[in-house]
């Protein structure tokens, strides 16, 4: 199967899509890694030859042409995940983050959240935001936990120890 894998740079999109499309591809499976720079439009050609294209937190505004729509006319399965809800930043957050960086995460996250009934599949993994997208139209939503490679099995933040 060939995989597809669309991501922005962040901690979240490692163990939400780079670490499993690498698991994915030791099975043998091909991948191809569609990496987001701000800014600049992933390139969709290099997607439409895909079975399934996995998207964390699309940056829709950086694309020149619609990017699911595309997707999808090419018969390619179409899979979002979306792992935090920046409509519910409290200002604390905003303190933290930078407003401006608060309101582009906010905006993104309405517009996900518009482009959600397009998608074959939703995957987050809360609750919480599954019952959101439903919501807001995604037919098909599965919450799927957080999970790291074995190897941070035995890392724990100073103090803390496995129970």
């Amino acid at each position: 199967m060939r995989l597809g894998g669309v991501y922005c740079e962040s901690v979240n999109a490692l163990y939400r899509v780079v670490i499993p499309m690498m698991g994915l591809q030791q099975l043998g499976h091909e991948v191809v890694d569609a990496k987001q720079v701000p800014g600049q439009p992933v390139s969709i050609e290099q997607l439409v030859d895909c079975d399934v294209v996995h998207i964390h937190r699309l940056r829709l505004e950086d694309q020149l042409e619609d990017p699911i729509d595309r997707l999808r006319e090419a018969g390619v399965v179409v899979s979002i995940d979306e792992d935090d809800d920046m409509s519910a930043g409290t200002p604390e957050i905003e303190r933290l983050v930078g407003a401006d960086n608060f309101a582009v995460g906010q905006r993104q996250f309405a517009e996900l959240l518009k482009r959600l009934p397009d998608a074959d599949l939703v995957t987050t993994p809360s609750d919480v935001l599954a019952d959101r997208f439903e919501a807001a139209g995604a037919h098909v939503i599965e919450v799927i936990d957080n999970y790291l490679l074995d190897q941070f099995g035995g890392t724990f933040p100073r103090g803390m120890t496995a129970s």
